[in-house]
């Protein structure tokens, strides 16, 4: 028998049903706004930098800034590049890991890290160099200075001779996209998408840093109760490093290495196309990658545009 009752129940069913819904919302929406303001607020971000320093020092290893993302690429790509007005020119510096975490950008003041930019890139060779270059040029506006206003200083080493397969996973993302023979571009979505997906990623990897500061947090207290010293540096093992750079390279250097010297020849020539000026500097090596296969054959660049001699002088006071 229906009743007053009864008909007044889906009404209020519905209407419960839209008000925890609605609840549901602001909650998930409001955590992720307020994880985001954290994330990207200067205070956690010169927290989680310190850490890391601390971190770098007390086990002697490398460190590059990568601001509050959990990658060196994720920063440049994500937050430095687009914040650089390029128009206004400056002295940007371009290679691979051994730049990333060699040239201390951070510690500059303000008005020089303004003007100087490490645009490094772990494992990029020099033909994905280029298309990272023509990027630059065609979505953020680089060569569009004042002529002789904008410097390129290429840092080479034999690493570059080599196509590896760590510039195109960097864009797995969706945000930019990569292909061997087209390149690098932005991928085809509304701004607000791109804003969100950026968004999304940056509070992801805020999670991600937490959880890992926890981690070595844990471990400092551990290893203080059980009196152990710290773990050594990775570095330290230098066979090791030997065998594992010596895989990576074999046997694929002995074909790509002239036609990335080629690509490398190309680039110089794009760049004084454009007006920039052209610096190559020839990278120090650490000693166990002096005596690896694949060091020797890689030849000095033209002095022209060189200031530096052979390989091996340039190599010859690093250790």
């Amino acid at each position: 028998m229906r009743t007053a009752a009864n008909e007044g129940q889906p009404r209020r069913f519905r209407w419960l049903q839209t008000t925890l819904s609605s609840a549901l919302a602001l909650t998930v929406g409001g955590s992720f706004a307020g994880t985001l303001a954290f994330a990207m607020d200067e205070r956690a971000v010169s927290e989680s930098h310190a850490a890391q320093v601390s971190r770098w020092k007390e086990t002697s290893s490398i460190y590059a800034y990568r601001g509050g993302w959990t990658t060196t690429a994720r920063y440049l790509f994500l937050e430095d590049i687009p914040s650089v007005d390029h128009e206004r020119g400056g002295v940007f510096f371009f290679g691979a890991s051994n730049l990333v975490s060699g040239l201390h950008v951070w510690l500059l003041e303000p008005p020089e890290r303004s003007r100087i930019h490490n645009y490094g890139i772990a494992g990029i060779s020099f033909s994905q160099q280029l298309q990272f270059l023509r990027f630059l040029e065609r979505y953020e506006g680089l060569f569009r200075s004042p002529p002789g206003r904008t410097a390129v200083v290429l840092c080479l080493s034999p690493v570059g001779a080599v196509r590896q397969q760590y510039f195109p996973a960097l864009f797995d993302h969706g945000i930019l996209r990569y292909d061997e023979e087209d390149g690098l571009h932005p991928a085809s979505m509304p701004s607000f998408e791109r804003r969100l997906r950026v968004w999304r990623m940056r509070s992801a990897d805020f999670f991600e840093l937490a959880r890992y500061r926890l981690g070595v947090t844990w471990r400092r207290l551990r290893d203080a109760e059980g009196g152990a010293n710290p773990p050594p540096s990775r570095l330290e093992d230098r066979e090791a490093l030997g065998r594992e750079w010596s895989a990576l390279m074999e046997p694929r250097w002995r074909v790509e290495m002239p036609e990335e010297l080629a690509a490398l020849e190309r680039t110089v020539r794009y760049l004084e196309e454009r007006g920039a000026r052209v610096q190559a500097v020839l990278m120090p090596m650490p000693s166990w990658q002096r005596d690896l296969p694949h060091v020797a054959p890689f030849p000095s660049p033209d002095p022209q545009w060189s200031p530096l001699g052979s390989w091996g002088s340039s190599a010859a006071g690093s250790g």
